[in-house]
């Protein structure tokens, strides 16, 4: 049976000081940073391009004067495409095509953050470890001695109910929620190696 005698199990729980990702890994951390710092520049090239359309688009005085200008027959109609500088729309396709780079490089950094993510959190893991373990066992020791209880007490109901007592003025409070449960808890707790099936309460065997 599961002991619950070892001063293992026993000491009193204190809060856990995890270390964060960005501190286990100065890699995670960096990636972190750079995404940030690539969102921040998109947020302002994608401003920057809409503050360049805009200046781009017609007002609606100057599409008036345009179409009063088409309508004049004296008007040579090719002369307002000939005035066009291509300046604006070199620096507006410079500025979208930043936008796309950045983007696509967002996609990358983060699939390098998830597996960096993953290293860190393995080491942080090995770290605590044996500290899970202890907390895992101490659940294990507290079920054990509720499903002693729940033992117990199920020989008094059965005790009543072989003798056809009525005793539901009583108050029945016998868990049954626990005991479906703790058949699969006590399984999976030996199939991870944190209790041998010799610790699993014999009631439960």
């Amino acid at each position: 049976m599961f002991s619950r005698s070892a001063k293992t199990t026993d000491r009193p729980s204190v809060p856990l000081e995890v270390p964060s990702l960005t501190n286990a890994s100065p890699r995670y951390a960096a990636l972190v940073e750079r995404k940030l710092q690539l969102k921040a520049r998109l947020d302002e090239l994608e401003k920057l391009r809409n503050e360049e359309y805009t200046r781009a688009s017609l007002t609606k005085k100057d599409r008036q004067d345009r179409v009063d200008q088409l309508v004049d027959p004296d008007y040579q109609i090719g002369d307002a495409i000939a005035s066009v500088q291509p300046d604006n729309k070199s620096r507006v396709q410079a500025i979208v095509d930043e936008i796309g780079a950045i983007k696509l490089a967002l996609d990358e950094i983060e699939n390098q953050i998830n597996r960096e993510r993953l290293i860190a959190s393995h080491i942080i893991c090995e770290t605590f470890a044996p500290e899970h373990r202890r907390r895992v066992r101490v659940v294990v020791s507290a079920m054990a001695s509720l499903l002693e209880a729940c033992a117990e007490y199920r020989q008094f109901m059965d005790a009543m109910n072989n003798e056809d007592i009525a005793w539901s003025n009583l108050g029945p409070m016998y868990p049954f929620w626990f005991s479906d449960r703790v058949n699969s808890f006590f399984d999976e707790a030996a199939r991870h190696g944190f209790i041998t099936s010799d610790e699993i309460p014999e009631i439960r065997r």
